[in-house]
């Protein structure tokens, strides 16, 4: 946990039971503190510092835990990544993929021309907090408490320090404990949305032009969403998503035997693959979509999964992410240039268009993903057969008009 539990640490130092708490010694003041040192903390404290703000990166681990979370990079998240000036560093002189395969029953649908990249989160971290400036200061130390105010907010710690700084960014992931002690609530609005596993798969023939892959459940019968197949730091990584209840008995059978329950489960997959095997544990994740209600607190805001978690299917999360960044970015340094830190300040970022624009997009998405893999209505099968004649239709298409622009150029050469 980033924060103590121990209900005398968070005894304000003005009582009996807490004396002494935040009165030992004190870090350097900031404009912001930033606590939670994830993805979505470390590239807030990046692109803050890089917009002249004084900053103080606060977390409990002094390096990047490895933990089951976001595994590729896609599409615009990669050139936002590169804006923010730590891309090259994540792709550490390899080259992402420009072409997935898409398929389902054994056959290819179509292929998706889009950048993709994957690697381990904790790389995507530790790639971000080498890119930081020697100007962003980093405390690892566990949070007790936070006074806040309509000007100066003040950090206390387990070992009695403190911090005081304009602004304290909450990018405390999953953890809902900090927000809700400073009144902050949440609305669940789907609870165990969906499951995401990862795990490592061998093949027995490469067949490196199938990587990356993705490839969709054959019906609704596993409540399975898709496979993703990529190259991970020289490993083929797979990510399968799903909508089971995390204690179903079809969870328990595949984290025992990953490689004949993904044949069942998908048993034309081996045509496009040839023979596999899954040849490591089963890492799964249970996602419950959660926004925080009211959050406008004066000197504190929420960015990431602190404020809005994403559904891993949907694939949005660290697009939603990223729009958290940069909106904050473009709004604080106002903020920190006028006398105040005040709730109607911290309001102007929650009811920034492009900001409401994406977390909303990000929602529909998962409700869409989860209702086109599970409901068993005629709409929702009529809907299913209607995507996959219109991907049959533009693939062909496109290889039609593939064949043309080569027969061109045949006959041009020709007649030089």
């Amino acid at each position: 946990m980033l924060f103590d539990q121990d209900p005398q640490a968070h005894v304000p130092s003005s009582s009996p039971g807490g004396a002494g708490t935040c009165r030992t010694w004190n870090h350097p003041e900031a404009d912001v503190a930033v606590i939670g040192a994830g993805l979505a903390g470390s590239l807030t404290a990046l692109s803050l510092s890089r917009r002249g703000c004084s900053v103080t990166l606060i977390d409990l681990h002094a390096e990047p835990q490895v933990e089951f979370r976001a595994e590729q990079l896609v599409g615009p998240q990669m050139s936002r990544l590169a804006a923010l000036g730590v891309l090259d560093a994540m792709l550490d002189g390899s080259a992402a993929n420009r072409s997935t395969v898409n398929g389902r029953r054994g056959q290819v649908l179509d292929r998706s021309t889009v950048d993709q990249f994957g690697l381990p989160y904790h790389r995507m971290v530790s790639a971000v907090r080498a890119a930081m400036p020697p100007t962003v200061r980093v405390v690892t130390a566990p949070v007790a408490n936070i006074d806040t105010s309509l000007d100066r907010q003040t950090i206390c710690f387990k070992d009695g320090s403190r911090l005081e700084a304009r602004l304290v960014v909450l990018a405390t992931g999953l953890s809902t404990a900090l927000p809700k002690r400073m009144g902050i609530g949440f609305r669940t609005i789907s609870a165990a949305h969906s499951m995401a596993f990862g795990f490592d798969v061998a093949l027995e023939r490469p067949q490196k032009q199938l990587m990356p892959l993705v490839y969709y459940a054959d019906d609704i019968g596993k409540q399975l969403d898709y496979l993703a197949l990529f190259d991970m730091e020289g490993t083929i990584r797979a990510n399968l998503f799903g909508y089971q209840d995390k204690q179903s008995g079809w969870i328990k059978d595949f984290c025992a035997n990953p490689t004949n329950e993904l044949r069942a489960a998908l048993p034309k997959l081996g045509d496009l693959l040839g023979p596999y095997r899954v040849t490591s544990a089963v890492q799964l994740r249970s996602n419950d979509l959660r926004v925080a209600c009211e959050p406008a607190r004066a000197g504190v805001v929420l960015v990431g999964d602190a404020f809005q978690t994403p559904c891993p299917a949907a694939g949005t999360g660290i697009d939603r992410l990223l729009s958290d960044v940069m909106t904050l970015s473009r709004h604080a340094p106002s903020w920190l240039a006028s006398p105040g830190m005040s709730a109607d300040k911290i309001a102007a970022y929650y009811a920034d268009p492009d900001k409401l624009s994406v977390d909303a997009e990000c929602l529909r998405i998962a409700d869409y993903r989860r209702a086109v893999s599970t409901e068993p209505g005629v709409a929702w099968a009529f809907h299913r057969k209607q995507v996959l004649v219109r991907r049959r239709l533009r693939a062909a298409w496109a290889s039609l008009s593939s064949a043309k622009m080569a027969a061109n150029a045949l006959a041009v050469a020709s007649l030089s």
